[in-house]
């Protein structure tokens, strides 16, 4: 019995799903239970591996790692026997994220055979050299070891060059036309642009405090109260990313003249960004558009001035792969201000206003389709008044969420 277990490395998940649909679909190969430690270490072929495949007491092992290529990610595919040894070693473009026709015809053509010949025959010879195949974005033809023999190579290639032809037709003739063995269509949810959407409910944290810069306002310390966060993403092409977020404070109250007078703290932004640099560090761009609030329910005249905020969002935001299932993010951002109402225009005329704003976030994927979130951020306004005076308005949170990502 041969097992699958899985593929690492920078947005794998879809290739995951395609390999681990090819292997099961044509050789009943079934996914492994392992530990995050020994399924990278069989993903990375590292000096681990060989022990780890062997103790496993299977007839073999597939895994794959997403690696960066010199103009698009690869997908690099490992065959391990029961004793652990490298059988053969596969390395195919990836379009986004995601494997085409080329590259399943090249993997059901190595990888598949391979593994299913190892489950029908694993008492094969130990010291055969491993067979690496490497297809370069060009379709260049493949390599193997020295030892393979000419004519097999030949009939092999052959083999290939047929059933890339048997596959153009099949596209041509699509329309009705399949062939009885053409699976094409099994894996062509797959095969599409790199779509990535994820979205994630959480509760923590808030704090607000407003400092009035010595005028004769009332300034404001909040106690630390709940908040409620809902956040979603998409990323519609590799470099691209769409998020938004909107939050809103629990049971917050604020006393005023001897009463608890309803409070509210309220948040919403939605941001682009587009990678300059990818890879395990991802660096890019961020510009967006967010709203800021604070109103207290009270007609006294002695309590803190509400605020408001409109504002433009200008920064970058990094993200650093921890690990096979662990991000880490960082937004650094300016923010002027736009738009809002001013509560005391009427007695220091306007304000020009601005902001920082400063956030990390932590991911763990737990699972395929289960998040675990943990968001800090510190948000401070700035207010110039046409007389020199100052202000500051700052805002600190802490957001733990559950979320999903497809």
């Amino acid at each position: 019995m041969v097992v699958y277990a899985g593929v690492v490395g920078p947005h794998a998940e879809r290739a995951d799903r395609q390999l681990g649909s090819l292997l099961h679909h044509d050789g009943d190969i079934k996914p492994a239970r392992l530990s995050d430690k020994d399924q990278r270490s069989l993903c990375t072929h590292d000096a681990r591996s060989e022990k780890v495949a062997a103790r496993l007491g299977k007839d073999g092992v597939v895994a794959g790692q997403v690696v960066k290529g010199k103009r698009t990610n690869r997908l690099r595919v490992y065959v391990y026997d029961g004793d652990g040894d490298l059988r053969s070693q596969v390395e195919v473009p990836l379009v986004g994220d995601a494997l085409d026709k080329g590259g399943i015809a090249t993997l059901r053509g190595s990888v598949v055979e391979d593994a299913v010949a190892l489950g029908k025959a694993h008492d094969a010879a130990p010291d055969e050299e491993p067979v690496i195949v490497v297809e370069d974005d060009e379709a260049e033809p493949a390599k193997k070891a020295d030892d393979e023999p000419p004519a097999q190579a030949a009939a092999d290639d052959s083999a290939a060059d047929a059933e890339q032809a048997d596959d153009g037709e099949a596209e041509a003739d699509d329309s009705n036309d399949e062939a009885a063995d053409d699976d094409s269509a099994y894996f062509a949810d797959d095969v599409g642009a790199p779509l990535h959407m994820g979205a994630s409910v959480g509760l923590g944290v808030i704090h607000r405090d407003f400092l009035p810069g010595g005028r004769p306002v009332a300034g404001y310390d909040s106690d630390v109260v709940g908040t409620a966060r809902f956040a979603g993403d998409i990323e519609p092409t590799e470099n691209t990313r769409l998020d938004f977020i909107t939050e809103r404070s629990l049971g917050m109250t604020t006393p005023v003249m001897g009463e608890r007078a309803p409070t509210s703290l309220t948040r919403w932004e939605a941001q682009a960004t587009w990678a300059l640099v990818t890879g395990k560090l991802t660096l890019a761009p961020a510009f967006g558009v967010g709203q800021r609030g604070f109103s207290i329910t009270s007609t006294a005249p002695s309590r803190s001035p509400d605020g408001e905020y409109l504002y433009l969002l200008a920064g970058a935001r990094s993200q650093l792969t921890l690990g096979p299932r662990t991000t880490l993010a960082a937004n650094v951002r300016i923010e002027p201000v736009i738009g809002g109402a001013q509560s005391t225009m009427s007695s220091y005329g306007s304000a020009s206003r601005w902001a920082y704003d400063l956030g990390l976030t932590l991911d763990v994927c737990v699972k395929p389709w289960l998040m675990l979130r943990a968001d800090a951020g510190f948000q401070s306004f700035s207010w110039t008044f046409a007389d020199g005076g100052q202000a500051t308005d700052r805002y600190f949170g802490a957001v733990f969420s559950l979320g999903t990502r497809y």
